[in-house]
């Protein structure tokens, strides 16, 4: 890896955990909505495609149009983000959708350690059996 990926992926990263902070913020202070935009832009401002088009394909396709793995993992952190928060505020179908989403996406990222961490903790959360054949 050259110093300049690995600036993106630390710039990438910062950026991700920053977004999260503020969103579990906005959550803390029962302003749920905000904070749910504040995911949802922060999907088009860190990866330069909107929420509503990555969410609302397959996994495989999203992760065809983010390419590479590192944007595939950010995606896949906002979706856990999302699925707790809807978890928190009791809408469980939501939950365990974006939960599967997340953990899926964190499939098609790989095998680095932060992809095999976040599908061990997103998978804890659904039926992995539920899951297509893929993903299993």
């Amino acid at each position: 890896m050259g110093i300049v990926e690995r600036d993106f992926i630390m710039r990438l990263v910062k950026q991700l955990a920053e977004l999260l902070a503020r969103a579990m913020k906005l959550q803390a202070a029962k302003k749920d909505e905000e904070a749910a935009e504040v995911i949802e832009a922060g999907c088009l401002s860190l990866l330069g495609i909107d929420w509503k088009t990555l969410a609302w394909v397959d996994s495989a396709s999203a992760a065809q149009l983010l390419k590479a793995p590192v944007r595939i993992r950010v995606f896949a952190a906002l979706l856990e983000q999302r699925a707790r928060m809807h978890r928190e505020a009791g809408e469980l179908a939501q939950a365990r959708s974006k939960f599967q989403h997340a953990f899926e996406m964190y499939r098609e990222a790989g095998d680095d350690p932060e992809a095999v961490g976040g599908a061990r903790r997103t998978g804890a959360e659904i039926d992995v059996l539920l899951l297509p054949q893929k993903y299993r």
